[in-house]
């Protein structure tokens, strides 16, 4: 029979399901490893990973986790920016002899990947497309720079709403 863990709030099971999902976050393997049936771990992990307490409990060894390693958000940011400068760094192209060649070269893939971390970071980019119904206005942004109208906006430029007409009057 299993117990409760006083820590954590959970069972033994559970508790051994957290620490095995937290090494490959593999929910499948994790509860068959845990001692849940095999034929139906991968709908036991589901079920298990929609508990409060294991999620809680996922969260904290995570946390416990980056804090032994010295991981938080300012030391991934401040490697993402080394990583970008040293990607930008041209480096002279030497020939079979060592001699340069005149050329240059950088890894501007990994320069950009680097950018698109950063910027998911900061919330700089939107996979979302918006809608305002009440005028039919869609709002697709390609970035998450640009400024959505407001409803103020939408007024002052006399868009008619959804089930009204035009009321502006026709030029000659």
């Amino acid at each position: 029979m299993s117990t409760k863990n006083e820590n954590d709030n959970l069972l033994d099971k559970q508790l051994r399901f957290v620490e095995e999902y937290v090494v490959d976050f593999n929910g499948a393997r994790a509860a068959r490893d845990s001692g849940y049936d095999r034929d139906t771990a991968h709908v036991q992990a589901h079920k298990l990973l929609q508990n409060p307490n294991i999620k809680a409990a996922v969260k904290k060894h995570m946390s416990e986790v980056a804090e032994r390693c010295f991981v938080n958000r300012a030391w991934i940011e401040q490697a993402l920016l080394e990583n970008y400068h040293r990607a930008m760094q041209a480096t002279q192209v030497l020939d079979k002899a060592g001699n340069p060649t005149g050329f240059y070269e950088y890894d501007g893939g990994v320069a950009n990947k680097t950018l698109e971390l950063l910027g998911k970071m900061i919330g700089a980019y939107t996979d979302q497309v918006s809608i305002i119904a009440s005028t039919g206005v869609i709002v697709l942004p390609s970035n998450g720079f640009e400024k959505r109208p407001d409803e103020k906006e939408i007024e002052d430029k006399n868009v008619p709403r959804d089930g009204q007409e035009d009321t502006k009057p026709v030029e000659p």
